[in-house]
């Protein structure tokens, strides 16, 4: 029907996807969008405000996970909003500490649930973000609002996006505007041989 759609010209081809996104996504579960454990950034609750702020200058997120002691005791989500009455004081910033400001406790989903029922939970209960649980209630990554979004509408990148975020955006590799390539160390060659169109000599 959507083809049929695409070729009569009653629906553009962008519009034809997302379509199928919307479809998709019923089917796609949360461990396939969420960043893993390894690459989030995350504060200690004990952390001083001061080092929250470094932190945010460094990689520009407008939230983050806090943990006690360990990363994966994810116990709450800093805003870096929250941080804005203190920040007019130094001297504020090395006194206070990211428990602070921690909205507590945290969003919690199995990494088993699909996508789709997430982003109606995110509508009901009025957040962005959620910590993914797998099967043994060991935390294994963190999933967001925009996660869902994209899997709809495709990839956003904005001004505050970090070379990192970009890195996971898109695959690991980056069109710098001299022509040349930024390609992330983890990069698959599996993953260069379908972004530059060349196939691999087998051994």
């Amino acid at each position: 029907m959507l083809r049929g759609a695409e070729l009569s010209g009653s629906i553009e081809e962008e519009e034809q996807d997302m379509i199928e996104n919307v479809l998709e996504i019923k089917d796609t579960h949360v461990r396939e969008v969420m960043t893993p454990l390894i690459d989030v950034v995350a504060i200690d609750a004990s952390a001083k405000l001061i080092d929250f702020q470094k932190q945010w200058v460094n990689h520009q997120y407008s939230r983050v996970p806090v943990f006690e002691e360990r990363i994966d005791n994810i116990v709450g989500i800093a805003y870096a909003k929250d941080m804005l009455e203190y920040i007019q004081k130094v001297e504020t910033l090395e006194k206070s500490f990211v428990v602070d400001i921690a909205q507590m406790p945290t969003y919690f989903v199995p990494d088993s649930m699909s996508v789709w029922n997430l982003l109606r939970e995110f509508r009901i209960r009025k957040v962005h973000m959620a910590v993914v649980l797998n099967e043994y209630g060991g935390t294994i990554g963190i999933v967001t609002l925009e996660d869902v979004v994209e899997e709809i509408v495709g990839e956003i990148f904005d001004e505050n996006d970090s070379t990192e975020e970009i890195h996971k955006k898109t695959g690991g590799v980056v069109l710098l505007k001299d022509g040349s390539y930024d390609v992330d160390a983890n990069t698959s060659m599996d993953q260069l041989s379908e972004e530059f169109n060349f196939k691999i000599p087998e051994v």
